[in-house]
């Protein structure tokens, strides 16, 4: 183990005669670990108190993590009616739960965010056989419910953008409206989703849906206003 006596020692040395270096905050610990304030050295055992994160409308108000139990599925369904809600269910899909579904119990005006794409997901097409999929991206059913979700915008260089990412599930009864895709860096974009393609399991499907009023930014792309590529 290197070690350095603060004061002494120039520089490191493998030597149990040394002293252990502990780094400190001048300011503490946020509570997701990181440091504020400036880093301070020390050869004294440093207790690292670390608070606890406190959420507001799903997320925690000062590092920005996910609150896991913001909202409880009825049947298996989680029901979303405010952009906060809309938000937080986007970001658990892209946290790793994928195969949950949700319906839109209202209309929801996104307030011009800047939105991720929901199922951030990777998919590369071969002309002699299906898609191979990387990651899953979507893969639950999602129903708006003839509801409306409007004024956001996508500046997005992921593998597939548009509301929805890589879709391997469903999406139906949904529309979008008033949105701008700017993704120049993408190479499949669309309204409704970037990337809707099958895996072993799914068959992506995009039943019922239409964007209106919105517009598409994006160079050397595959593009379209519904779906920007369809494979499987």
């Amino acid at each position: 183990v290197w070690r350095q006596n603060l004061g002494e020692d120039n520089y490191p040395v493998l030597s149990a005669e040394s002293k252990i270096v502990y780094a400190q905050a001048s300011e503490g610990f946020r509570c997701d670990g990181m440091p504020m304030g400036e880093i301070i050295y020390t050869n004294n055992e440093v207790n690292v108190d670390v608070p606890q994160h406190e959420h507001e409308n799903g997320f925690c108000k000062y590092c920005g993590v996910i609150d896991p139990n913001f909202l409880t599925p009825e049947n298996g369904v989680y029901a979303l009616g405010t952009a906060q809600e809309l938000t937080w269910f986007a970001e658990k899909v892209n946290s790793g739960d994928g195969k949950i579904n949700a319906i839109l119990t209202a209309d929801i005006d996104m307030g011009g965010i800047d939105w991720t794409s929901i199922g951030v997901g990777s998919c590369y097409a071969f002309a002699s056989g299906p898609a191979t999929i990387v990651t899953t991206g979507f893969a639950g059913v999602f129903d708006g419910q003839g509801h409306i979700v409007s004024n956001f915008k996508i500046n997005d260089s992921s593998e597939a953008a548009g509301f929805f990412g890589l879709l391997t599930g469903t999406v139906k009864n949904l529309g979008i409206a008033n949105a701008t895709f700017n993704s120049t860096k993408s190479p499949r974009v669309g309204g409704i989703t970037g990337t809707v393609t099958a895996t072993a399991e799914n068959v992506g499907l995009v039943e019922n849906c239409y964007v209106a009023d919105s517009k598409i930014l994006a160079t050397e792309c595959v593009c379209g206003a519904v779906a920007g590529a369809v494979y499987g």
